[in-house]
């Protein structure tokens, strides 16, 4: 079953879409439907495939969609077989943590995980179970990667995904709904608190602290193995691709906001990880036509994504915003470290699509 990108592209005036799928592409098919709605897209005769150029992105009618998931039918068909990794080109040097080191973080309803790195610094991580997780079958995990000077408190806060974590379905079984949140606190790094994404290596000490917060939850027997997920914002998405693609066997599917992770060449056989992935068409740190570069290069390697371009008000967008007098920079740093909050029952949906061939 070959995947392509899917686009949700937005559902405005009728002429508007008209006129712009005739000016750029010459022929257009759409559908009518909320825009925040996946179910039209998905349950549609048609995907969207996005097609960049270089000053903004437009909509195509692409293919058949017989093979994309209906948000209706049972999530567990779509299990990707096993690839060992890692799927990257080692690059980079590590980073060494600063004297100053990030403190203890602090999560409500969360317990806080500690071990110590190979350079003795404490590394820290803050779980969020559901109720009674010690008395139920394993959960699927979502591991949640904060941004640049962040912390992992930032899915308590900013985030709908924890309110999501008690009764969203992400197995196909609605007698055994809820996931666990994971979120690993970085490490103070070059007078910032960040995780180490330019270091290209099964070796990163972010890796290797993630891992082991992992497995001591898998010795609990709290986690499905099979439904590994990776989710970020800015660098902490980054993170997520940079995980995903290092350990494929581990993680099913990674989802970003605000990041763009071109640097990370997948290099196995196969197609790289599914994605979600949301930006803003106005962002001042990491820039709207640059993720669209990525998507682009995604499509090429029939990677399953699903992508959002959004505006301030968390709406879709028909095009980058390139104009300085709409996009200034305050506003388009505001919106790289404002959480799209609305649309996190849509990504996950979309990442419990996936999950892997174990047994």
């Amino acid at each position: 079953m070959r995947w392509r990108v899917i686009w949700i592209a937005p559902h405005e005036a009728r002429v508007k879409r008209a006129v712009l799928c005739l000016a750029l592409l010459a022929s257009c098919r759409s559908k009518r439907g909320d825009p925040n709605d996946l179910r039209g897209v998905f349950n549609s005769a048609a995907s969207v495939a996005p097609t960049m150029t270089a000053s903004a992105s437009s909509a195509r009618p692409h293919g058949s969609a017989s093979g994309a998931p209906s948000l209706d039918a049972p999530v567990a068909h779509n299990r990707r077989a096993i690839v060992r990794g890692p799927c990257l080109a080692p690059s980079g040097e590590a980073s060494h943590t600063d004297e100053r080191r990030a403190r203890r973080p602090s999560c409500r309803r969360a317990e806080i995980l500690e071990h110590r790195g190979p350079d003795g610094a404490p590394r820290y991580a803050c779980v969020f179970p559901p109720t009674g997780v010690e008395k139920r079958a394993p959960l699927p995990l979502i591991v949640f990667f904060h941004g640049q000077d962040e912390s992992p408190g930032k899915v308590a806060r900013e985030t709908d995904i924890l309110d999501l974590g008690g009764e969203l379905d992400l197995t196909g079984d609605p007698k055994h709904r809820g996931f666990l949140v994971l979120a690993p606190q970085a490490r103070r790094i070059q007078l910032r608190v960040g995780f180490d994404v330019g270091y290209v290596s099964p070796e990163n000490d972010d890796v290797r602290a993630t891992e082991r917060f992992i497995d001591e939850l898998a010795k609990r027997g709290w986690i499905d193995p099979r439904r590994v997920y990776a989710v970020g914002s800015g660098k902490g998405g980054e993170m997520a691709a940079l995980w995903t693609m290092l350990r494929p066997d581990r993680v099913a599917a990674f989802a970003t906001f605000g990041s763009d992770a071109s640097h990370l060449k997948w290099t196995c056989p196969s197609e790289p990880p599914p994605a979600a992935v949301l930006y803003r068409a106005c962002d001042a740190v990491t820039s709207c036509l640059d993720v669209e570069q990525w998507l682009a290069a995604r499509e090429q390697q029939h990677a399953p994504t699903l992508a959002f371009r959004l505006n301030a008000a968390n709406l879709t967008e028909p095009s980058c915003d390139l104009d300085a007098s709409s996009c200034t920079k305050s506003s388009g740093e505001g919106n790289h470290y404002r959480w799209p909050k609305g649309r996190d029952r849509a990504v996950l949906e979309f990442l419990s699509r996936f999950s892997l061939d174990l047994p």
